[in-house]
């Protein structure tokens, strides 16, 4: 039906104090997987910063947003596009300081 790829993925975000988060997996087979009576979510294709996080879940999480948000963005002249954005889980203790994933940040110029 899809990868293994395990992922999280943050939507639809109207306000700083409410998010829409899902957790699953990536599906080739929409219709199978809406047939199984899973949520599916299609997201149209976007510009991604990929930032590589090494150490604990959820520590690594908010550092990478702190890098993003402070260093990245202004550095590079970019925004946020409002786009989904994306955690990337690989295998491994996500309590480990050498445990690794990506966050994938939709970007538009500023």
């Amino acid at each position: 039906m899809g990868s293994d790829q395990s992922m999280g993925v943050c939507h639809d975000v109207e306000n700083s104090s409410t998010i829409n988060y899902m957790a699953g997996y990536i599906v080739n087979d929409v219709d199978k997987a809406t047939s199984m009576g899973l949520d599916v979510l299609e997201v149209e294709e976007a510009e991604y910063a990929v930032v590589e996080l090494v150490g604990s879940v959820p520590e690594c999480i908010h550092n990478g947003w702190k890098y993003a948000m402070e260093v990245f963005f202004p550095e590079h002249g970019y925004i946020h596009s409002e786009k989904p954005d994306f955690e990337y889980y690989y295998e491994g203790d996500m309590h480990s300081k050498d445990y690794k994933m990506e966050l994938w940040i939709p970007i538009t110029k500023a």
